[in-house]
């Protein structure tokens, strides 16, 4: 219970914080950044390749999700009823297409769940890049992305979860930059929709869509800011 009532305090320090940074405000900023306070362009290509050494290096327990499930059920052709429709045939054409090197379904997993690991690193940055102040604002928010739990089924973990979290991640960054007039609503449209045929827990992203698109509706009908 402990870890889960810090939690609690961080989503409620976090909004606080947002509470008390007008979004007009920040974005009047970021848009008028000096070049120098921002992240350096090289900063997420090197963070997602760096990542993904570490994801690849230091793997967690092989045992750990349905790998049994997997490498039993796939080679043999048997129907696997996942909800994970995108997640799932992609997986399975992919080790179709690479078993002369793997052995096993669940090595693929491993390998999409490191790849996944290196968008998210990517992803992470673009999200800093588009809320930050200056640049230790980026700093901090990369970090805090970087820190929680989710980041481990980055680690060669055998589970259905690694793609959804990184698309995720460019669901939010994708609504932040559309309510400031910067992104399409079709660019979130795509995003939104794509991430649950990954996995239907990112149906839970549906609600801030809708916030998202009444954000930019209100600052329509309020006209620019003064």
């Amino acid at each position: 219970w402990l870890p889960q009532a810090l939690g609690v305090l961080v989503v409620l320090a976090a909004l606080a914080w947002a509470w008390l940074s007008p979004l007009r405000d920040a974005q009047a900023v970021v848009q008028t950044l000096p070049e120098r306070e921002r992240l350096p362009s090289w900063f997420p290509w090197a963070l997602s390749v760096g990542g993904m050494a570490a994801f690849a290096a230091l793997p967690v327990a092989y045992s750990e999700g349905d790998s049994d499930e997997f490498d039993t059920k796939i080679p043999k052709g048997a129907i696997w009823r996942e909800r994970e429709l995108l997640d799932f045939y992609f997986k399975v054409r992919l080790w179709w297409l690479l078993r002369p090197v793997l052995a096993l379904p669940s090595q693929v997993y491993q390998l999409v769940a490191v790849a996944a690991g290196g968008v998210y690193l990517w992803a992470a940055t673009l999200v800093a890049r588009a809320m930050a102040r200056d640049r230790t604002d980026a700093l901090v928010l990369v970090g805090g992305l970087c820190a929680v739990g989710n980041i481990l089924l980055f680690f060669r973990y055998v589970e259905s979860y690694a793609p959804v979290t990184a698309i995720s991640l460019l669901v939010i960054w994708a609504c932040w930059r559309y309510t400031g007039g910067r992104a399409s609503f079709g660019t979130v449209g795509v995003l939104a929709t794509l991430a649950p045929l990954f996995h239907g827990s990112a149906l839970w992203w549906g609600p801030m869509v809708a916030v998202a698109w009444l954000v930019r509706a209100l600052r329509r009908t309020a006209g620019p800011p003064r």
